[in-house]
């Protein structure tokens, strides 16, 4: 493809990301809409049992965000840990802004600053959202493999179960020659817990608001996907919209669409919540994480 014609598509792109959130925003409309009189007649809870919930939420949203740190670090081989944890930290709040890439522009030269270069940061950053999206794909299908769970798509789903696990292995064969990570496994295991704690945090609140209990795995399951979504596509910023959409409509039957879309929002605004308080409280969380760090920013 010649630079004329990239040039071209490149015209195209804020088009087709407004597309995108214009379709998901619409679709979350349709729902909220349909389910109106079930999301008005679902009974807020016992408060001290919701508060209790949400607070333990943002607690296990905070180590889940630690695991993705930690992985970060690895990746740069711990140089100057302290001071990149605190960028990543902040960061974390730059990705709403329109264009969905300051969050990286912004982690990029902040690390180069310290003495990084862009190459190393350029590569922490490709092995980054490949292992991450490698994490999500594994995570995303592991229902597949339990008949049991009750949910729309896996029911349209006829592939043989043997031909996906030994597609699974060659996969995770060629990654992890790829990319020659060093430590991967710890880097991979820090992917996987950070979809597994988010599973978790949905259960939680399953719990909380007295809604049919669910599976920690299916609700992992559900969440992969739709991070999945506002992962790759081009959609709003941190992928707003485009996420909760694909969780609403991945997760049915087994939750009802008032149900996901309850479940959802929270979940945003949770993340929203801790991610406004790393901005500004990055240097004393980083601390508590590296106490032993002398380095500074």
């Amino acid at each position: 493809m010649t630079k004329t014609n990239l040039s071209r598509l490149a015209r195209f792109k804020p088009i087709i990301k407004l597309l995108i959130t214009v379709l998901a925003a619409y679709y979350l409309f349709i729902v909220a809409t349909e389910n109106l009189e079930e999301i008005k007649s679902i009974n807020f809870p016992n408060p001290f049992k919701v508060y209790g919930a949400i607070f333990i939420s943002l607690l296990l949203y905070g180590l889940v965000i630690s695991a993705l740190v930690l992985a970060w670090i690895m990746l740069l081989e711990y140089r100057q840990r302290h001071s990149l944890a605190i960028i990543y930290f902040k960061s974390q709040l730059l990705k709403y802004l329109p264009g969905n890439f300051f969050h990286f522009a912004y982690r990029h030269k902040e690390s180069v600053d310290l003495g990084l270069t862009h190459k190393q940061v350029m590569k922490a950053t490709i092995l980054e959202s490949t292992g991450l999206i490698l994490a999500a794909f594994f995570m995303a299908h592991l229902s597949l493999f339990h008949s049991s769970y009750d949910l729309q798509w896996l029911s349209k789903i006829n592939f043989p179960l043997s031909l996906l696990l030994i597609l699974d292995v060659l996969v995770l064969i060629v990654a992890i020659r790829w990319m020659k990570w060093r430590f991967f496994y710890t880097k991979l295991v820090c992917y996987l817990a950070y979809f597994l704690g988010m599973g978790i945090i949905l259960k939680i609140l399953i719990w909380a608001w007295g809604f049919n209990p669910q599976p920690v795995l299916l609700m992992t399951t559900c969440y992969a996907l739709s991070w999945l979504a506002g992962y790759l596509l081009p959609g709003a910023p941190g992928g707003i919209g485009v996420r909760e959409a694909v969780f609403v409509a991945v997760s049915g039957p087994a939750l009802l669409e008032s149900e996901a879309l309850v479940l959802i929002s929270i979940i945003r605004l949770v993340s929203l919540t801790y991610e406004i308080i790393l901005y500004f409280l990055a240097s004393k969380i980083s601390q508590l994480m590296f106490r032993q760090s002398l380095d500074t920013k």
